[in-house]
């Protein structure tokens, strides 16, 4: 209920105070997808803090994410009651199947 509920009424929040990503985006370039959430909510420091923040995930490049294998019948349950929140947010229950943004 509360995604349905912040997806209702996310319009009522003032432009510039919502910055929405994708985890996949920030996953690719995190840097540059900080730099956009400083830019969209007028944040100040950036000129400071840009360096620092890509020495720091520069060292992200060696990480992997686990894997893992989802049973039939959880897929079957997430299917069932959560099909529209996957659908809402572009994403595929089939494992390694990502939908574009």
């Amino acid at each position: 209920k509360s995604v349905r509920r912040f997806e209702d009424t996310k319009h009522l929040i003032p432009a510039g105070n919502l910055f929405e990503l994708r985890f996949e985006d920030l996953e690719q370039a995190p840097a540059d997808v900080l730099e956009k959430l400083h830019a969209s909510l007028n944040l100040p420091g950036w000129d400071e803090a840009e360096a620092p923040i890509r020495k720091v995930v520069s060292g992200f490049s060696t990480y992997r994410k686990n894997s893992y294998r989802i049973d039939a019948d959880t897929i079957k349950m997430l299917e069932t009651r959560l099909r529209w929140v996957f659908d809402l947010y572009g994403y595929s229950l089939t494992q390694g199947d990502s939908a574009a943004a």
